[in-house]
């Protein structure tokens, strides 16, 4: 009625509802349209992540020094090989991958992350001393003869000849095989608020770590410590001549095999942040990029291997000589609680939807190995070095 009676009041109205209607249809139609050109072509839905390392790493294990060379150390034929140098590689090389997922018009964030490294070395180290040779003349007579003169009968004569002695020595053959394998399944939500510029972010996420470490060696010794030589002297009615004899000696061999390893899980929290430096993500931009990491892994520790030593003692004589066998071995399983620790840094390039980076890395699992053989020895496993990824964005 009221719009029958006053049809100027009904046109305004009309024109007005068509005016808000308009301008709310443009709102719904140009706000996603600005939203994708200013974030979402800088801000993919999935980032995928490639790359590799070359990191410095302890925790491998102990060399094995069995209990002839520390009793026999200062020998002539121990004294020029490195049993310490038995470990592997100081430094592993690998790959990475990470897949990231953040949802349209959201700060969250879905991440799942892989870090492999490997190190392997075959060490063959050999150490022999010079060689001693003597002269030794041997005078031969007739036995029957009480009183010699080599003038009247002729019947004597002298023979020299020389003899070789035998070497002091030392050989030795290790083989190490090193790995490190590391997971991540994070959830976290950019808190940066753009305390970092427009194009920087701050993502601080929870979730869950899981480690594993192993670490195996293969030795195989051989030596002979010393060799010592004495004179005895031979007599013959009124003749007397000399010679040399080998001292008693003991010669060793030992081939030890071991396995140190660790595995456990746990929940695990990180911030990762970014700041633009120069440029725009659409024109090429140089960023800064950075995170710390630190997590508390449950898990299980062993250690276990065996070692045979074998001994030949060598006397004056065919009859005083010996060989003796002895074998030993370890297997030590223990659940342990193992803290992490780590961080990163480096520079990044991005180019539209694609991204270059470089930095260093730490990460330090405080006690995860028993690097002890045959008694246990807690040491921290930890792995540095630089790395250099490839990301590709997708959607958005």
């Amino acid at each position: 009625m009221s719009e029958l009676t006053n049809p100027r009041n009904a046109d305004l109205r009309r024109q007005l509802l068509a005016t808000v209607s308009t301008l709310a249809l443009a709102v719904v139609i140009n706000a996603p349209q600005a939203s994708a050109s200013d974030d979402d072509s800088d801000n993919p839905v999935v980032w995928i992540e490639l790359g590799g390392q070359l990191e410095k790493q302890s925790g491998q294990g102990d060399a094995f020094i069995p209990s002839f060379i520390t009793k026999n150390a200062p020998l002539p034929g121990f004294k020029g090989v490195d049993f310490q140098s038995q470990t592997g590689n100081n430094y592993a090389n690998g790959f990475e991958g990470k897949l990231t997922f953040q949802p349209e018009n959201s700060d969250w964030v879905f991440s799942a992350s892989a870090l492999y490294g490997r190190a392997n070395s075959t060490k063959i180290l050999s150490h022999i001393t010079p060689g001693h040779h003597l002269t030794i003349k041997t005078l031969y007579v007739h036995y029957s003869l009480t009183n010699y003169d080599p003038n009247r009968f002729g019947c004597c004569k002298t023979i020299a000849y020389t003899t070789g002695f035998h070497h002091a020595y030392a050989n030795m053959k290790a083989q190490a095989d090193y790995t490190h394998a590391v997971l991540d399944f994070m959830a976290g939500k950019d808190v940066g608020l753009g305390m970092f510029g427009h194009n920087g972010s701050s993502v601080i996420s929870a979730g869950v770590r899981f480690a594993q470490f192993t670490s195996r060696a293969n030795v195989t010794i051989h030596g002979r410590p010393d060799r010592e030589f004495v004179k005895h002297y031979i007599h013959y009615g009124h003749f007397t001549y000399s010679r040399y004899r080998a001292l008693a000696t003991n010669r060793y061999s030992v081939i030890e095999d071991s396995k140190h390893d660790f595995h456990g899980v746990g929940p695990a929290i990180s911030w990762n942040a970014s700041a633009s430096l120069l440029g725009h993500p659409q024109n090429g931009e140089l960023g800064l990029d950075w995170g710390v990491n630190a997590a508390v892994l449950f898990g299980k520790q062993s250690a276990a291997g065996e070692h045979h030593t074998s001994t030949v003692y060598v006397g004056y004589n065919s009859n005083s000589r010996g060989h003796y066998y002895k074998s030993g071995g370890f297997n030590r399983r223990r659940t342990v609680t193992v803290p992490n620790l780590g961080g990163f840094a480096g520079l990044s390039f991005r180019y539209s939807d694609a991204k270059i980076s470089l930095g260093y890395r730490g990460d330090f699992f405080f006690g995860a190995m028993d690097a002890g053989n045959d008694t246990r020895k807690s040491e921290t496993v930890g792995f540095s070095g630089p790395f250099a990824t490839l990301s590709v964005g997708l959607g958005g």
